[in-house]
């Protein structure tokens, strides 16, 4: 059974967090302030997240042995090597690569092939032409 895991940036230090992903909500002298979005690591230990950073991992590696993550920027050999972003496609239910206008099935590529080259939230930069 594959484990089902998150990660996004902490709201705090805007670190990485690594774990299972819930909503909760912060209250401020017993007023409820807002919803937000919360990680919890590996220890039990609660992380406040930016919740536009939080993304699932995709249960695969790249070339590196490293995990995939939604929103990873990836190039794949023998793809011109132009960078993409990892996506999930409701429409598909399964795992893309948006490169540009087009979406590849991240599924029809060999781990090997693929290699992180950063996330969409660290280097933005990656994708501009």
């Amino acid at each position: 059974m594959r484990e089902i895991k998150y990660r996004g940036k902490r709201v705090d230090n805007s670190e990485w967090v690594y774990g299972y992903v819930y909503h909760d909500q912060r209250f401020n002298n017993g007023v409820s302030c807002c919803d937000v979005m919360i990680i919890r690591d590996e220890c039990d230990e609660d992380f406040e997240v930016k919740e536009n950073t939080v993304g699932q991992c995709t249960g695969r590696i790249d070339e590196s042995d490293v995990e995939i993550y939604e929103d990873d920027k990836v190039v794949v050999e023998g793809d011109n090597e132009e960078p993409g972003v990892v996506v999930w496609d409701d429409d598909e239910l399964e795992w893309g690569i948006d490169v540009g206008n087009i979406r590849m099935k991240m599924g029809c590529f060999y781990s090997r092939d693929i290699a992180i080259i950063g996330n969409v939230h660290d280097n933005p930069e990656l994708l501009e032409v």
